[in-house]
């Protein structure tokens, strides 16, 4: 019955899918839906070149989970060499980010994802002969599951996690939405309660996997030494300058990142802060918040001399990263819960974040009690940890960093072990 109910479901679900696509042409010349990308999305993804053999379809949403399909890509073909790959993403920002960080040899197409039509997603599984679809955390796209079980095309969740509202949403349609879960394998959770949930909507126990943030699954190391010199240069930073990158910032945090900056500059210490907002809509509330001694650049270059400055550019927070001896997580002094922690930490610096971190808090208490991660209370703490942790006990966090480079090596082994 809840099969029968599904597939009626659907097929109303894709009718709505139907109409958008006919009107298509209409809204495109509307100015409200100048900015869609209406014409990209509906056609698809095109092949680079023919597929040839083993293709695998790798979706994510947005920025973040584009950099998590990246890097599940580069795990995926320890396992499988020989593979192809399609990568899609949702919002322009994710597929610029595939367009310019997907591996070339092994990527035969980046894009938007098409609507969650079935006609639609058997077009592009056919125009790929794709053999197994991968979707990134939260991705559940009841078109798309669909498609693929009657195709019997396997989709499996990497880094899967549903949060206490899509839970409880999903739970109360469970008895018509448990076939899609029951269909997904594997699942690689981020942790037990996640894990519980999937199997509470109807996925089956034996196709779920326990794996941590697989955002953790990354060589941790510093970046390659010219890259670094060059980045530093153009923004006018010599090789001793400390630097502090404090990322993905909200309306309501450069007062504390203001009040580090004082303290640190009281304590004696030099730094050099680069604030990378989180939306660019929030650039003028946080260069207010900042003072009138922030320089706004809207590229990461500089002909002028600075002590802290705003970089309004989008895709640029990783190489700021690169070149930081600290970084600080935005998102964590206001209510909005973190962002991913991994940027930072991938570059062996120390993180710190603000007492609010509850969309990342296993990633932030794993840093924090290996010893490379620091809550903080407020900007002042925020001065004191940066001290305590890269002046006073620099030595303490080196070798507990080189602990937890080992740790994460042993466990990204374990992870390869659940891909099929």
């Amino acid at each position: 019955m809840a099969e029968f109910i599904l597939s009626a479901l659907i097929r109303a679900y894709g009718y709505i899918f139907d109409i958008f696509r006919f009107a298509a042409p209409l809204l495109s010349r509307m100015r409200f839906a100048a900015n869609w990308d209406l014409a990209d999305r509906l056609s698809g993804p095109h092949p680079s070149r023919a597929p040839n053999g083993k293709v695998f379809w790798i979706h994510g949403a947005s920025m973040g989970e584009a950099k998590l399909a990246v890097t599940f890509l580069s795990i995926v073909l320890r396992k499988h060499p020989e593979a192809q790959f399609l990568l899609t993403a949702t919002s322009r920002t994710g597929v610029q980010y595939l367009a310019d960080h997907a591996p070339g040899a092994a990527v035969i197409a980046t894009g938007f994802m098409p609507p969650d039509a079935p006609v639609l997603i058997e077009r592009t599984l056919e125009r790929f002969n794709v053999q197994r679809v991968w979707l990134m955390e939260t991705e559940i796209w009841p078109g798309l599951i669909w498609t693929c079980r009657k195709q019997h095309i396997p989709v499996g969740i990497a880094n899967a996690r549903i949060e206490e509202d899509s839970f409880q949403r999903f739970q109360r349609f469970r008895s018509v939405l448990s076939p899609l879960f029951e269909y997904l394998d594997p699942v690689m959770a981020q942790n037990e309660m996640y894990a519980r949930r999937f199997e509470l909507l109807g996925t089956r126990s034996e196709s779920l996997h326990i794996v941590r943030n697989i955002k953790s699954h990354i060589p941790i190391a510093r970046p390659n030494i010219d890259e670094w010199r060059s980045i530093r240069e153009r923004l006018l930073l010599k090789p001793d300058d400390f630097v502090i990158t404090a990322g993905c910032l909200h309306p309501g945090e450069g007062a504390a990142i203001r009040t580090a900056v004082d303290a640190l500059e009281c304590k004696g210490v030099d730094a050099k802060w680069i604030i990378v907002p989180r939306h660019l809509r929030a650039v003028d509330g946080l260069l207010e918040e900042l003072g009138n001694t922030t320089l706004r650049l809207t590229e990461p270059s500089s002909s002028t001399p600075w002590r802290i400055c705003l970089v309004e550019k989008m895709g640029i927070l990783e190489d700021m990263y690169k070149i930081s001896d600290a970084a600080f997580l935005g998102g964590t002094f206001v209510d909005v819960g973190g962002h991913n922690v991994w940027e930072a930490a991938r570059y062996g610096v120390p993180v710190f974040f603000g007492p609010d971190y509850h969309t990342q808090l296993e990633s932030c208490k794993r840093l924090i009690e290996a010893g490379v991660g620091f809550e903080t209370r407020d900007g002042d703490d925020l001065a004191q940890r940066m001290v305590s942790v890269t002046r006073l006990n620099a030595r303490a966090f080196i070798e507990a960093q080189q602990k937890f480079i080992a740790t994460i090596n042993s466990s990204q082994s374990a992870l390869e072990l659940h891909i099929p």
